[in-house]
């Protein structure tokens, strides 16, 4: 991420990004969300996801349709002409697609960008529940992907029937690290009979 300084000349609060800068404050800021120079809008790569039935081809790379991918800015913007209102525009793009859509490509933002999804949606005066939801639901994983601790884990399944333990297997099937430690319990319990 390109972050540059950014003063409040203004009497509220701005909302630049996934940052708040009170008024007279100075902070700095994705170069993403407020007009940059050139030298910086050259630099920027811009969140972008397919919301048309065709692909998209940026130099060579393909977005498919649903797919994303980063791109420079020069993608999408002169270099110099300012960068700031693009990526909002192509989260709005996102937002005006159904929900399912919208939930569906939550992954490809970054915790920072999901703030500024939220705001925009809550901006747009339709404050979709089903998008609001969905926010929660993403940030609520993320959250527990980085609270994981293995050994707890561990001491969870341990606890578990032989038939809950199976349902556990089901559960896990797309992670990796908790299918492996599914699987030595269930080698553990195995080599115990």
């Amino acid at each position: 991420m390109n972050v540059v300084p950014y003063t409040n000349t203004t009497k509220k609060t701005q909302h630049v990004g996934a940052r708040s800068v009170n008024p007279g404050e100075t902070r700095e800021v994705d170069a993403r969300f407020v007009p940059a120079a050139a030298h910086v809008n050259v630099r920027l790569v811009l969140l972008y996801i397919n919301t048309t039935e065709s692909e998209r081809f940026f130099g060579e790379t393909v977005v498919k349709p649903g797919e994303f991918a980063r791109v420079s800015a020069n993608y999408f913007v002169d270099p110099n002409t300012p960068a700031d209102q693009c990526q909002q525009q192509l989260f709005r793009d996102v937002l005006d697609q159904p929900i399912p859509f919208v939930s569906g490509c939550l992954n490809a933002f970054e915790d920072d960008e999901l703030d500024v999804l939220e705001r925009i949606e809550k901006e747009s005066g339709d404050k979709r529940k089903g998008i609001i939801e969905a926010l929660a639901d993403e940030r609520a994983v993320r959250v527990a992907e980085r609270d994981f601790k293995a050994a707890d884990y561990s001491e969870q399944l341990q606890q578990l029937s032989d038939e809950e333990l199976d349902v556990e297997l089901l559960t896990v099937a797309d992670d990796a690290e908790k299918l492996v430690l599914v699987q030595e319990e269930l080698a553990n319990r195995k080599a115990a009979k």
